[in-house]
Formats: C-alpha cells, sequence, structure tokens
C-alpha cells in the first residue's frame, strides 16, 4: 500500500509533466509561501494560473527536490490510501524523513475524506513536516477546517505590474497604463500557453461545479461584457446572486465586478465554449428558468443580438441549437442580419442547418437568397427563388418574395413567367391574414407591388414608387423597401437616358418625357441622399446600396453633381465596401474548403447510397482505355469503349453477379470471404477458393484489352473496380431517384424524369438473377427507393397544382408496386385533384379489397378521408 507514496518522492529530481525545462520565476509569489511555513498553505486557484508552477519554483529554491514528496492527487492511489487510513503511516516510514509535502490537485472530497484529509494535514505539521496544498476553488472542501492557514486564491496568482512589464504585454501598453490592466489580461496561462484561453475553459469544464454556476459561467463567456443582471435573464435573482458570487471570488477570469455590477470575460471563441460545454447544454438548460435547451440558446443569441454581435450570435445558435430551433431563430433574426450587412453569418449558418431544418427549408431559402443577394450572387438568388416558386409547403408570403427576385432580377422568360405568377397572388391575397409573417425580411408586399409595377408599365413604376414615399417613410421597413426599389429604379431610369445622345442629356425640352425623367430621378436621389446621411454611421445594407447607386449616378450623370454624398456619408460607404468585399472572400474560401473535403470523402468512402458524378467520370484516367459500361437495370448490358461485349464471354450467372456486386460497390473493396458468401453462400473455404479463382479469371479475361484487364483490381483481401474507368445505369439511379425524392431545379424536370423512369428504368436491377440472396435484396431495395420517389413526386406536383404530372407519376408507382397502402393514396390523390372522382372510388375499393383480403386489415384513416371527401361533396344550389 506504501508503494504509491514512495514513488512520489523526489529525492533530488524534478516531478514528471509539471513544468517544463524553461518556466517563469515569480519570486514575490514565493516569497508569499516563506511567510509562514508551520501552517498549511492552501493555493486554490482555477487551471491555468500557475499554481503548480508556483509551488514547483519553491519547492527547487528552498529543498532543491531533495527530503520532499510530491503528490499527485489526481492519481486513484491517493483516495485508496486516504480511505484505507495508511496515508500518514506510509509518508512517516519514508526514510530519510521528510521536510515537505506537497498535495498537487487534490480532487472534490466528501465530508468524511475531508475531515480524514485535514487530519493528515495536521499530524504531519506536529511533525513537523511543511505541507502545502494545491486544488480548484470547486475542489476546496477542507482548507476550513484549518484554523492556522495561508491561503492563496486566484486572485493572488494575477501578474503583478512588475511581472507585466517583462512580458509582451508592454508593448501595448504605457508605463502609465499598466496599473489599469484590468484582472482578466493578468492570467498567467494567457501569455506562458499558447492556447491559454482554450486551457481556462477545458480546466472549468472538469471541475464539479453546481450546474447553475456552470450555466452563468456560459452566459458570461458566451456574452463577453455586459452587466450583471444579464444573469437573472437565465437564473432566479436568488440563484444568480449566488452563483455571481461564486465566480466574482474565486474565477478571476470572467471579470466579474459584483460592486460595479459589470463583467467583462477573457475573449474566447464560440467554438471553444462549445467544445468544452456544448454536449451537456441540456442538462444546464434544465437548471435554468427556461429549462429547455433551444429555448435558452435562442434567447442568449437574441441578447448577442441586441449587443450588435450578430456573426457570433449566428456561430452560438449553429453550435448550441437544435438545427430545427436555429432555423426558426434565422428566419426570425434575418431582418435584424440584413439590415446590419451580415451576410456571411447569415449564409454559414443557412449551409449549417438547412439539411435538418423540417419544414423551415423555404423560409431559410429566402434568407440565403438576401445574403447573396449582398454579396453579389445574382445567380444564387434565382436559384433558391425558383425552388420556393416550385415549392409546395412555401406560404404565400415566401412565395411572394421568391417571384419579386424573379421579376426584378431574371432573364426575360423567368420575368414573364414570375409576374403572372405574382399578379396572381395579388389578386387573392388577405392581407390580414399575412401579418404574422409581416417581420419577414422587408416589406415584402410592398416590393411585390412595385416589382409587378416595373414590369407591367415599365417607367411608370416611378409613380407608384412616389405614392408609396409619401404614405409612410419613416417605417423602417417601409424605409427599407423604398430605398431598395429606388436603387433598381434609378437603374431603369439610367439605363432609359442612354439610349439618347449623351451630350444632350441637359438640353431636354421642358415637359418630354426624357425632362420628367430627369425630375424624377432626381427626387428619388435626393431621397436616398437624405436617408444615406441620416444614416451616416449606420451598417445598413439597404442604406450601402442606396449609396452605391447615389455614387454610381452622380459619377456618370454630372447633372447631378449637387446631390453628391458628403466625405463622411462616403467614407462609410467605403467602409461598408470592405466589410462585404471580405465576406464574400470568407464565404467563398469556406465553399472551396467544403466542396474540397466532401470531394475527398467521396473519392475515398464510396458508397452505393450516394450519387458522385466525380468518381464515375474518367477525369483522372488514361484517355488510351476505352470506359467499361455496365448497365444492370433491364438486365446486364456490357459495353466496352461503346462496344457490347458478346454475350458468350458473360456466359455463367456467377460472372454476372461477381461483376454486378463489384460495380454496385463502386469501387470499394470487398473482402474475399464477403464476395464468397454473396456467391456461394453454402460452400466450403475450399470450394469457395477453387470457385472464386475461376470465376475471377472469366471475369478478367472477358474485360481484357491486349491482355490486359485495367478495370479489376485485387489484392490479398479484397477485390474491387476502378472507378475512373468504370460507369454504370446505377449511379444514374441513384441521381434519379435522389431528384424524385427531393425536387429539382429546373421548372420542367419532371417531364424529363418521367421520361427517364418510363424508359430507361422500366425494368428491375437484374431481373434473370432469382436466386441469389444479395441480388435480390438490392433489387428489392432499387425498386423500394423508385416507389417512394414517385410517389414524393406525385404529391409535390399535387401541390404545384400540376395534376397530369402528378397522375403520371402515381400510375407508374401503382404499375411497379400494388401492395403498398402509400400507392393507392398518391393516386387517389392525383386523380382527386385531375378531377377523376370515378377513377379514384374505383382506386379506393380496390385498395380496400386488398388490406382486407390480403393482409386482414381495414384501411387508414389517411385513405378513408380521401373517400369521404369525394362522396361528402356537394354542390350547393
Amino acid at each position: 500500500m506504501a508503494s504509491f507514496v514512495e514513488s512520489c518522492r523526489c529525492s533530488g529530481a524534478r516531478p514528471a509533466g509539471i513544468v517544463g525545462h524553461r518556466f517563469t520565476s515569480r519570486p514575490d509569489i514565493v516569497g508569499r509561501l516563506l511567510r509562514d511555513r508551520h501552517v498549511v498553505r492552501f493555493v486554490v486557484a482555477p487551471t491555468g494560473f500557475g499554481k503548480s508552477t508556483t509551488v514547483f519554483e519553491y519547492s527547487n529554491i528552498i529543498f532543491g527536490f531533495r527530503d520532499m514528496l510530491w503528490m499527485n492527487c489526481k492519481s486513484p492511489c491517493f483516495l485508496r490510501d486516504l480511505d484505507a487510513n495508511v496515508l500518514l503511516s506510509a509518508i512517516r516510514h519514508i526514510e530519510p524523513a521528510l521536510r515537505l509535502a506537497v498535495f498537487e490537485d487534490v480532487p472534490c472530497l466528501d465530508d468524511d475524506r475531508a475531515i480524514a484529509f485535514s487530519n493528515v494535514l495536521d499530524q504531519l505539521l506536529s511533525l513537523d513536516y511543511e505541507v502545502i496544498v494545491t486544488c480548484t476553488p470547486s475542489a476546496d472542501t477542507f482548507s476550513h477546517l484549518q484554523r492556522d492557514r495561508m491561503m492563496l486564491t486566484g486572485n493572488d496568482l494575477l501578474l503583478s505590474d512588475d511581472e507585466l512589464v517583462t512580458l509582451t504585454v508592454s508593448n501595448r501598453y504605457s508605463e502609465q497604463d499598466i496599473s489599469a490592466i484590468p484582472s482578466i489580461s493578468r492570467i498567467a496561462g494567457m501569455y506562458w500557453r499558447d492556447e491559454g484561453a482554450r486551457a481556462l475553459l477545458q480546466g472549468v469544464s472538469l471541475e464539479e461545479l453546481p450546474q447553475d454556476v456552470v450555466l452563468t459561467m456560459i452566459v458570461l463567456l458566451v456574452l463577453g461584457s455586459g452587466n450583471i443582471d444579464d444573469i437573472q435573464a437565465f437564473l432566479t435573482p436568488d440563484r444568480a446572486r449566488e452563483a455571481g458570487a461564486i465566480i466574482s471570488e474565486s474565477y478571476p477570469f470572467f471579470g466579474l465586478d459584483s460592486r460595479a455590477g459589470v463583467y467583462k470575460t477573457v475573449d474566447v471563441s464560440i467554438a471553444q465554449i462549445a467544445e468544452n460545454f456544448g454536449a451537456r447544454m441540456s442538462r444546464f438548460a434544465a437548471c435554468s428558468t427556461f429549462g429547455d435547451k433551444d429555448a435558452l440558446a435562442c434567447r442568449l443569441a437574441d441578447m448577442l443580438i441586441e449587443s450588435e454581435q450578430y456573426r457570433r450570435a449566428c456561430e452560438f445558435m449553429c453550435s448550441f441549437a437544435s438545427k430545427s430551433a436555429a432555423a426558426g431563430w434565422l428566419v426570425r433574426s434575418c431582418r435584424c442580419l440584413i439590415r446590419n450587412g451580415e451576410a456571411y453569418a447569415i449564409a454559414k449558418l443557412h449551409d449549417a442547418i438547412r439539411r435538418g431544418a423540417t419544414g423551415q427549408l423555404d423560409a431559410l431559402s429566402i434568407c440565403k437568397s438576401w445574403a447573396s443577394l449582398m454579396m453579389g450572387d445574382i445567380d444564387a438568388v434565382l436559384t433558391f427563388s425558383k425552388r420556393i416558386s416550385r415549392s409546395g409547403a412555401a406560404s404565400v408570403m415566401q412565395k411572394m418574395q421568391a417571384f419579386c427576385f424573379l421579376v426584378l432580377f431574371g432573364d426575360k422568360q423567368s420575368v414573364k413567367k414570375a409576374a403572372f405568377k405574382l399578379s396572381q397572388i395579388l389578386d387573392q391575397f388577405d392581407e390580414s391574414a399575412a401579418k404574422c409573417e409581416e417581420s419577414l425580411y422587408c416589406d415584402t408586399l410592398v416590393m411585390a407591388k412595385f416589382a409587378l409595377a416595373i414590369e407591367d408599365e415599365g417607367l411608370a413604376a416611378v409613380k407608384d414608387w412616389d405614392l408609396m414615399r409619401t404614405q409612410d417613410s419613416q417605417n423602417a421597413a417601409k424605409l427599407d423597401v423604398l430605398l431598395f426599389c429606388a436603387g433598381i429604379l434609378m437603374k431603369c431610369i439610367v439605363a432609359e437616358l442612354s439610349k439618347d445622345d449623351s451630350s444632350s442629356i441637359n438640353g431636354f425640352k421642358d415637359g418630354s418625357m426624357q425632362s420628367d425623367l430627369l425630375n424624377r430621378l432626381r427626387t428619388m436621389l435626393a431621397f436616398c441622399k437624405n436617408s444615406v446621411e441620416a444614416h451616416v454611421s449606420s451598417n445598413n445594407w439597404f442604406i450601402f446600396f442606396a449609396a452605391q447607386n447615389i455614387l454610381d449616378i452622380t459619377d456618370a450623370l454630372p447633372l447631378f453633381s449637387d446631390l453628391a454624398l458628403s466625405d463622411k456619408a462616403v467614407s462609410n460607404f467605403q467602409r461598408m465596401r470592405a466589410s462585404i468585399s471580405k465576406q464574400c472572400e470568407e464565404y467563398g474560401l469556406d465553399v472551396r474548403r467544403a466542396k474540397a473535403k466532401q470531394h475527398e470523402y467521396n473519392v475515398t468512402n464510396p458508397s452505393i447510397f450516394r450519387f458522385e458524378e466525380d468518381i464515375s467520370k474518367n477525369e483522372n484516367a488514361s484517355t488510351s482505355i476505352p470506359t467499361l459500361s455496365v448497365n444492370l437495370f433491364g438486365g446486364m448490358e456490357v459495353r466496352l469503349g461503346g462496344r457490347i461485349l458478346e454475350p458468350n464471354k458473360l456466359s455463367r450467372m456467377k460472372t454476372k453477379t461477381l461483376l454486378a456486386v463489384l460495380v454496385i460497390n463502386r469501387g470499394k473493396e470487398i473482402p474475399r470471404h464477403r464476395l464468397a458468401e454473396i456467391l456461394w453462400p453454402d460452400s466450403g473455404i475450399d470450394s469457395y477458393r477453387r470457385n472464386f479463382y475461376s470465376i475471377w479469371s472469366q471475369l478478367k479475361q472477358s474485360l481484357s484489352i491486349d491482355g490486359t484487364c485495367p478495370y479489376l483490381i485485387r489484392s490479398q483481401v479484397g477485390c474491387s473496380i476502378d472507378m475512373r474507368l468504370v460507369t454504370s445505369d446505377v449511379y444514374e439511379y441513384d441521381k434519379i431517384c435522389r431528384a424524385l425524392l427531393f425536387g429539382s431545379d429546373e421548372a420542367n424536370d419532371w417531364e424529363y424524369l418521367y421520361s427517364r423512369v418510363c424508359n430507361e428504368y422500366a425494368g428491375k436491377l437484374m431481373p434473370c438473377e432469382t436466386e441469389n440472396k444479395t441480388i435480390v435484396s438490392l433489387r428489392d431495395h432499387y425498386h423500394a427507393q423508385m416507389v417512394d420517389g414517385l410517389i414524393a413526386t406525385s404529391a409535390r406536383l399535387v401541390a404545384m397544382n400540376e395534376p397530369r404530372g402528378a397522375l403520371w407519376f402515381a400510375r407508374e408507382a401503382a404499375r411497379r408496386e400494388s401492395k403498398r397502402e402509400d400507392v393507392f393514396i398518391a393516386l387517389m390523390e392525383a386523380q382527386i385533384a385531375a378531377d377523376q372522382r370515378s377513377a379514384a372510388l374505383e382506386t379506393y375499393f380496390e385498395c380496400r379489397q386488398f388490406l382486407s383480403e390480403e393482409l386482414g386489415i381495414d384501411p387508414s384513416s389517411r385513405l378513408v378521408g380521401l373517400y369521404r371527401s369525394i362522396i361528402e361533396t356537394e354542390d350547393v344550389f
């Protein structure tokens, strides 16, 4: 039992793993430890404050690491010996006698262990030992048991003015300012370690602190600075005061001043906070006034928005909230982020959460459209707008916003279609029903009317803009849309005027159309100039957009030089332009990195469930080697460089099965024992080896070119194919199923998809192979995948008011699968949408009969609901 204590004896050697060979000396702290050597000296501070370094230096200077004990109390052996009551006896039996006992990083002890440890300390003092104990504040459950003691806390270990002068911080402060450096800039670990802030967070995250205290720490770290009342937004007043008192007393790096009621923590990133606390956020939220992690995260993000930390708010929601909650928060906060020019923050959060934001994809797409517009990516704006316009789940306001973008920035064909759809929406629009979305990004209704006026009446839309300006230009939402529309309209006017000879632009006759346009343009320029000058320090992107148009027009038309912006407004514009340009560069770099990372993953981890064109392309293959094309649907067809391989070369079914399995596995290596299980599930090892070599040789010979086969790869443990040289209809099949399930960006893509489904993929996977269980299982999988896609597309087309297409896809699904209730439901929905009520009734009775006779169950409530919607419909006379 004494071996652990014996191993802690130094015997003149430095304790391993405490400090490096070079460390910063702290003579003032060592001097304080020397003041009273006859009492227990407790050094209680968080990780990163230099507890061990200080005691290490004291041991070296006073004892030279001789006749002393350095016990690492993190070891379970410490608690073992303490519980066995042998710790003291083991120390006393060490010869020669010790003079110093250091207990480093004592863990949190319960009452019995704390009393036992305190007794050990008393006995050591009575034997003329010097005793030093180090621990974190949360572990100090025993120091109060010592009547006479010396206590050094984290505040005592902060760097002094003299120590700061010797560090690099002196380059940032004058000698007069050194004394004014706050406590958060005096933490030793922040200067002694490369990642001092990370070490501080990691240390405090490992302490056994009450959950409400940890929650308070997270709140302070996330917000960075503010008023102490911020804590009371998450805890009751009493608990907030208690937690604040603990942090203020023992954790200086939070910069919490209870007297002044303010705090300013060390600068840490959201990623560092999430790394240490993110996994336990649900437990911390349970002790808050919210009780829910997502509600807590949304409140903290709102507080970051209030303190103008917009990007940090988005990073926090991405790291701490669920994707659904983050999506809801982004939709709600998007307008504020746009007004403050945070395109990068919107785009990054959108990209991080869009795949998990069920039911909010359309609203997120509008957010991304605005972010793309701010960064000048018009193609992305149109892509997302088209996606929203075809979505059956998008709300009226969301579709209105999407059509606005298509009218304002699309090509001629898109503009006409979008304007027609937009006019239909406006004709049937109920303004009172859309009040719940009135905070959506911008005044969408005003923007829609203006966009339609531009398309319908051309430059006469200036009158509509002037009317909108006179109604309510003081409202922030109206001001934003007025500036946005004015910018677009002024470009139209300048384009119209540029059709005339620029030399005569100042000589237009009064009352002419050109003269009227000039007057209108001056009015809009004056309005935009006044708005820009009134918000000369604003980060509002709409103000920036207006300023950009003013500068372009006043530079191009000297006639309006009297409306040029002031130097202060121009300076603010240049600052905003630099900020947005930097955001574009950052986002572009992030996108390129993400694509490179995804491409690398796809190449090294091929999967039959993911379609990746780059894998199947011959981008790295030698052009002299023809491509091997293996089609499996409707029967196997093999082509070498476009030439069909003779059937007698693949006459054996096992050879075909082997090639099919290799192709479906997309270049991923398959172990030989797995191939044996697939091809000969009931054979022994010896039989497998003989058969496999025969099948492999035949396949290799069939695919050989000039005596070599570049397509097949065999290693000592497995087999695969070279994906650079091989393509298959299986890969395209996966792409088509994905498009059917999740939709496509092309407006008329469903007609193309239907044609391919009914022609190229009308047959099943290798229909002649009926004995191999693996092929049969894969055939069923691909069959179910296609049926799922057909049902999803039919439902989507019904929502898009395309009953003809919905009926086609539903019928195809019914042709392929007659034993699934959801297929009958999709067919009934399409038939009802196409006004084929009698056919829908026949479908219902057919399904009911099948369910009753074959499965012995009743139709689902959804199917019965469709039936009742038909028979209960009556004309009102």
